[in-house]
């Protein structure tokens, strides 16, 4: 919302369309100040359901088709209509690409994120690989991981889920696996009394949990109530850290639809820091929060459990890979994710 950009150093001033307005102590330039080629350079910009793109090259690839069919898989989520609730970024000591071959398997799930087995099915998890080298991912909800025994009663991340629907769990009783098609109807059949808009979605879409990697760093992870933006960057001193985004995003509901103030509650509301179904009135921007991933192994900070899990491990990762006993890597069909990403990477640094 500024009308203009000062620089904090010497306060030359540009105005939102990056052209040199302001110069001090302009006399000082003997020869004159060249206004227009010291202006800002002009880059391509696009916006996409909410997210500015930028492109630094002279003549870039139209962002559509940049995307592709991708585009079209995510077009019912609204990211463009949810709040910012929490901006934060941590500086990990690995490379960035080690974040995005971890955001792009489910073999480690198991072993490093034992708690998803109470909210999601990591074994029947679909795949899509796309052009350009983007990829996706979509893990049913609202169930068990059935690699583990199923409990009696529904979990407490699908009881959350069940009252918020204003489902009994008692109902599921000996009935775990059929919590999600209950999630499923139950959201269409009130979702907008509670201000949510599902006409655009599949039954798929409503209860399962949905991730999608933009090639080469920008990873979407969500549900219709829900969604995180993780994007590692690599650190412009040190190829083997880099600096990563966790941007969560979240839909309140549409007071125009609701009759009640109960939200509807999803597997990415567990850690939630909203306290109504509704947007507040006094609603400010987070702020950043920047720290080192020090504050998270020793608890001062936290990203979500399951982030946190991944955040302590990778600085492992990176010293593994570093390692000369190191020499290749070896995947499963789990990690094809991970395979088309790099195959993409090498097709355009080869």
């Amino acid at each position: 919302h500024a009308a203009s950009f000062r620089c904090a150093y010497h306060a030359w001033t540009y105005d939102i369309d990056g052209k040199l307005s302001i110069v001090p102590y302009e006399e000082r330039f003997l020869n004159g100040v060249p206004f227009e080629d010291l202006s800002l350079r002009k880059v391509h910009t696009d916006l996409w359901n909410g997210f500015v793109f930028i492109n630094m090259a002279e003549s870039p690839e139209p962002l559509l088709d940049f995307l592709g069919t991708l585009a079209d898989h995510l077009a019912p989520y609204r990211f463009d209509k949810m709040v910012l609730m929490e901006d934060q970024t941590v500086h990990l000591d690995c490379n960035w690409k080690a974040v995005v071959d971890n955001f792009s398997e489910l073999y480690h799930v198991d072993f490093l994120h034992p708690q998803h087995k109470r909210m999601v099915d990591c074994c029947n998890d679909t795949v899509h690989l796309f052009a350009n080298g983007h990829t996706g991912l979509a893990v049913p909800g609202g169930t068990v991981n059935p690699r583990f025994p199923v409990p009696e009663m529904p979990t407490d991340i699908q009881t959350m889920q069940l009252r918020s629907l204003d489902l009994d769990p008692e109902d599921f009783r000996g009935r775990v696996t059929d919590v999600r098609r209950a999630i499923q109807l139950q959201k269409r059949a009130i979702g907008q009394s509670r201000g949510m808009d599902y006409d655009a979605f599949n039954d798929d879409q409503l209860s399962d949990v949905w991730q999608y990697n933009i090639f080469p760093n920008a990873i979407l992870s969500f549900t219709p109530e829900h969604c995180w933006l993780l994007r590692p960057r690599p650190d412009p001193a040190d190829t083997s850290k880099c600096i990563f985004d966790k941007i969560s995003l979240e839909m309140y509901a549409d007071p125009e639809l609701a009759d009640t103030a109960q939200e509807i509650r999803g597997p990415g509301h567990r850690q939630s820091r909203k306290e109504s179904a509704y947007i507040p009135a006094d609603y400010q921007r987070p702020e950043r929060d920047a720290f080192h991933y020090d504050a998270v192994v020793h608890g001062e900070k936290t990203m979500t459990d399951t982030i946190d899990q991944d955040v302590e491990l990778l600085s492992v990762v990176q010293s593994g890979m570093r390692s000369t006993g190191f020499q290749q890597v070896f995947l499963n069909e789990d990690e094809m994710r991970v395979q088309h990403f790099h195959n993409r990477l090498n097709q355009l640094t080869d």
